[in-house]
């Protein structure tokens, strides 16, 4: 008798056909990876301005319920007010309103960074463009606009207006910015 043996064959892709399949993937994500890039930073943006709303209301209100003027600004290193709003901010109760968190003022909130593609600037009322100031009564001494714009395209269409009135309210504008005197 014969002893049956069974052959297998090795099975899977040939070099040809994995090359292949290689540059269809690479076709598609050519084809996907701009728009990718584009929600990317628009949701970027859009959490930075979500954010910078939150720290402002919190701002407001911790001067509401705390009877005392507190201060938001731009800080680079923790400690005291800068004009880079792309490092971080900082919101303290500054006692002496010298825009430096000393000893014995409290800390409320440390800000984070500005996501590496993005930019905030504030323009505000008397050129005081490093701070804000938020009374007892939740008036913002400092009154104006933050400018969140893209850094990685020049489309106004990434570019955020944010609103701080007198009374101390944020809220976004209806635009897209596009029609704002703006260094961006």
């Amino acid at each position: 008798m014969f002893a049956h043996t069974h052959v297998q064959y090795a099975r899977g892709y040939s070099m040809l056909e994995g090359l292949t399949i290689l540059l269809i993937v690479a076709v598609i994500l050519s084809i996907g990876a701009p728009p990718l890039n584009s929600a990317i930073d628009r949701s970027r943006g859009s959490s930075d301005v979500r954010a910078l709303i939150a720290s402002l209301n919190l701002a407001r209100t911790t001067a509401i319920t705390s009877g005392l003027v507190t201060t938001y600004c731009a800080s680079e290193d923790g400690r005291r007010c800068s004009e880079n709003w792309q490092a971080g901010t900082l919101l303290f109760h500054d006692n002496n309103d010298n825009r430096v968190l000393d000893e014995g003022e409290k800390l409320i909130e440390r800000g984070p960074k500005i996501h590496g593609q993005g930019r905030l600037e504030w323009r505000a009322s008397g050129g005081r463009n490093h701070y804000i100031r938020f009374s007892r009564h939740g008036m913002a001494k400092e009154f104006g606009t933050f400018t969140y714009c893209s850094l990685s395209t020049s489309d106004n269409s990434y570019r955020r207006m944010l609103i701080l009135n007198r009374a101390g309210r944020a809220r976004l504008s209806k635009g897209d910015g596009a029609d704002y005197n703006s260094r961006c």
